[in-house]
């Protein structure tokens, strides 16, 4: 955009987005006359506030360039709040969706800070609620959810506290059940190469090998019991 004579812009207009609560359009131009070159921001009512943006305020070229960058940050914002509203993100993640989807490492820091300030994203909380669910609504071990919740982005100590978080029973009951569940799809010529295959599924889920051997040991005596065979041996 061209300068105007004073080597500057100014606010021409300032009217509330319709769609989208606290955010105003300002209409900026930068010719000699009024109408010439009018450029449409797109800014939170705190930044219009901040900068006292009404019709007549003259702008530097260091303004302008300062409120391009908070236009950016405001676009990335909305952009990440849209996606939190699909799923939850840590931090790591939505960095990564941010840049895909183009916006500038400056906008996308000043947007992932105000995520963080605002409660949008809590990797700590979130960390504890992906734990909770993983172990005891999807059966996976605590070495699986500390794997994923590390790649995921979440720091190490805030992993170590959401798994602090479930409890030895809660894995125990978790490691039963999937072992409960997985037993009669097992195919073995006997009940020795049965309870190794078991075993393996349940250490690929991520369970201690001492809790999986427990969760063998007890689904397969179950079975035994309820075929009226007493424990199966291993043969």
């Amino acid at each position: 955009m061209a300068e105007n004579a004073a080597g500057g812009w100014t606010v021409a207009a300032l009217q509330p987005e319709a769609k989208i609560p606290d955010v105003y359009r300002v209409t900026v131009t930068g010719g000699t006359e009024p109408n010439d070159e009018a450029r449409v921001l797109t800014l939170h009512e705190d930044t219009v506030v901040a900068w006292r943006l009404v019709p007549g305020r003259r702008l530097s070229e260091a303004e302008w360039r300062e409120l391009l960058a908070a236009e950016a940050a405001e676009g990335a914002y909305r952009a990440a709040l849209a996606m939190l509203a699909v799923r939850p993100r840590t931090r790591k993640e939505m960095a990564k969706a941010l840049r895909r989807k183009g916006y500038a490492p400056e906008a996308a820091a000043a947007c992932l800070e105000r995520l963080v300030r605002g409660g949008f994203l809590d990797d700590a909380a979130l960390a504890g609620r992906i734990a909770a669910y993983r172990v005891t609504g999807q059966r996976k071990g605590r070495l699986l959810v500390r794997h994923e919740l590390l790649e995921r982005g979440v720091a190490r100590e805030d992993a170590e506290a959401a798994l602090a978080g479930v409890s030895e029973e809660e894995e125990r009951e978790a490691a039963l059940a999937f072992a409960r569940k997985r037993l009669p799809q097992v195919r073995a010529k006997s009940a020795l190469e049965r309870r190794h295959k078991l075993m393996a599924m349940l250490l690929r889920r991520g369970f201690p090998k001492s809790l999986a051997r427990e969760a063998v040991h007890e689904a397969m005596s179950e079975a035994s019991r309820a075929d009226g065979e007493g424990e199966e041996p291993d043969r």
